[in-house]
């Protein structure tokens, strides 16, 4: 049963360079935990899509934005909890028709202690 105590993943960073137009999964983005709080900065030069199940465009983030996707948000009850499942993966890609730009693309993963 997860608790209040809130716990972090170590930050990945995905070289965006070696985007393309089809989605790549984000090494290592396997959610150890049900995550609560997912966070995704677009340090590149180029906009992304963000997927969650590297099929559907997901989040689109323009170059120097970021996005914080809270599962909690809405939650009814309200004190219920709500999370991503525990293995979700995260898939980038850049828009159609876009060339690989520099930089990179950041994704922080927040939870809640079990």
């Amino acid at each position: 049963m997860a608790t209040d105590i809130f716990g972090a993943l170590p930050g990945l960073l995905f070289d965006a360079s070696s985007l393309t137009t089809s989605y790549q999964v984000v090494p290592y983005s396997a959610m150890a935990y049900p995550a609560c709080l997912v966070r995704v900065v677009n340090d590149s030069t180029k906009a992304v899509w963000v997927s969650f199940d590297g099929v559907t465009d997901n989040t689109y983030l323009r170059s120097g934005s970021d996005a914080e996707i809270y599962a909690q948000v809405n939650k009814q009850p309200s004190n219920n909890k709500s999370a991503f499942p525990a293995q979700t993966k995260m898939y980038l890609r850049l828009p159609t028709g876009d060339t690989a730009g520099t930089g990179s693309v950041i994704v922080e993963t927040y939870y809640n202690k079990p």
